[in-house]
């Protein structure tokens, strides 16, 4: 008897928490803004890869900073266009908080970069970009679903074997692409079950499956 009284009471518990944890779910995000960023970060891959393109580290910067921007543009004029529009955000700020807990991994790989720059080493910017990337993730993991962490450890995983054992040149191009398609496809396929439950990869595939 007793033993139903706890199991009961810890069965209460689990619901309150997942209750919980749903109220603090951020839906702003839209998963095929990410996957067409994965998209972009491997067609400019092929880009800089391509003959015709200057193949110097200050050309591939440009590339690669081109790319984030527009990324930048491009998921968090997703989320403005949530905020917005979607009935869910009631247009209160508070509810946009959560983007902000991106900012101290993107700080410090900004600096990171800076710093390797003005050193002209650019060897280990792909694997920095990785890893901080990889930190970005995991900052989302109270407000998305627990795979986040996931693919939140494959970037820095990515980051240290491109850094640690495969050392990759930093102009050959492709290990970020690669990575990156791989890694946005995968995140917008969470940020797609995030904003709709019991989704598929067909649904979110499909270009008529509604909002992602």
């Amino acid at each position: 008897m007793l033993t139903g009284h706890v199991n009961q009471a810890l069965e209460q518990v689990r619901e309150l928490r997942r209750v919980a944890m749903e109220g603090r779910r951020f839906r702003g995000y839209s998963g095929r803004a990410r996957a067409l960023s994965g998209t972009f970060a491997l067609v400019t891959a092929g880009i800089l890869g391509s003959r015709w393109y200057p193949h110097n580290v200050i050309s591939h910067c440009d590339g690669w900073g081109t790319l984030v921007l527009v990324s930048v543009i491009l998921n968090y004029g997703a989320v403005l266009r949530w905020f917005f529009m979607d009935s869910e955000s009631r247009r209160d700020a508070r509810r946009l908080l959560p983007i902000f807990d991106v900012l101290p991994p993107l700080l410090v790989g900004c600096a990171l970069t800076i710093i390797f720059v003005i050193r002209e080493d650019f060897q280990y910017l792909p694997g920095v970009w990785m890893c901080c990337y990889g930190l970005v993730n995991m900052s989302q993991h109270t407000i998305l679903p627990e795979s986040i962490r996931a693919l939140g450890w494959y970037y820095i995983v990515c980051g240290v074997a491109c850094m640690m054992v495969f050392n990759f040149p930093f102009l050959n191009p492709w290990p970020m692409g690669v990575v990156f398609f791989i890694g946005e496809w995968w995140g917008g396929f969470i940020f797609h079950v995030n904003r709709r439950e019991n989704s598929n990869i067909f649904d979110f595939l499909a270009p008529s499956g509604g909002r992602g």
